[in-house]
């Protein structure tokens, strides 16, 4: 188990938990180690600040921190239709966006921080002020449009889909023209974002690949097209 294997990078975890968020306990059953506890916190944005609790379990994989944690807000404070996954675990980031964020710096601190706390911070001004501070990506399949939408700066689904098939089938070939069709070479348009993507789990773009995929099947089904939500986005957003 990783806090056998690497103890001092464990021992390291626990101080800077011990430091920030007291609240929180290590508990360790059967190898698994799992965080608990209320975590206390701060945060602003666009100076509106937010003084929030939150009992919250986050579960760590066997093999963190290459794969990101997932927490569970276990107070029954945010309802389960409010970026939630099936499993009731917090929805918050498109996995991709999670990875790249967390592999930027790999600790626990960098994941409650950067990624549950902006999240939590949200459905907190969401309930104090009865508007959100920031958008959010849709959930499920559109949710990852939007997502890569605005990672790879593309504007249609045959851009969208032809770069995550280079990614996905190791076909990066930086003399070739790029798939957005702006006539320049892949290596000097979107090379750069597509070699990004090539870093991470190839196993999660192809799921997001698929589950893109079968959201335009299904509303093609329906109506011969996207639907109206799609289309705003295919021919909108940048």
């Amino acid at each position: 188990m990783w806090h056998v294997q690497d103890s001092d990078f464990f021992e390291k975890e626990k101080e800077s938990i011990l430091t920030m968020y007291p609240k929180l306990e290590y508990i360790i059953e059967d190898g698994l180690v799992n965080l608990s506890g209320e975590l206390d916190f701060n945060a602003s944005f666009e100076n509106q600040e937010v003084f929030d609790t939150y009992l919250i379990l986050i579960v760590f994989p066997k093999d963190y921190p290459d794969t990101v944690p997932e927490s569970f807000e276990i107070g029954n404070k945010i309802p389960d239709n409010y970026h939630k996954n099936k499993d009731k675990s917090l929805c918050i980031a498109p996995p991709v966006d999670l990875s790249m964020k967390f592999s930027s710096n790999p600790c626990i601190l960098n994941y409650i921080n950067n990624l549950l706390i902006p999240y939590l911070y949200r459905y907190s001004f969401l309930q104090k002020y009865g508007k959100a501070p920031f958008e959010e990506y849709s959930h499920g399949a559109l949710g990852l449009i939007e997502y890569y939408f605005e990672f790879l700066r593309v504007d249609s689904i045959p851009s969208l889909g032809k770069m995550l098939l280079i990614v996905l089938e190791n076909k990066y070939r930086g003399h070739l023209p790029c798939p957005c069709g702006s006539n320049k070479k892949l290596r000097h348009c979107h090379g750069s974002k597509l070699k990004i993507l090539s870093g991470l789990q190839g196993q999660q773009l192809q799921f997001d690949f698929i589950n893109i995929s079968r959201y335009l099947e299904e509303n093609i089904k329906k109506d011969k097209g996207v639907n109206d939500e799609s289309k705003r986005i295919i021919y909108n957003k940048g």
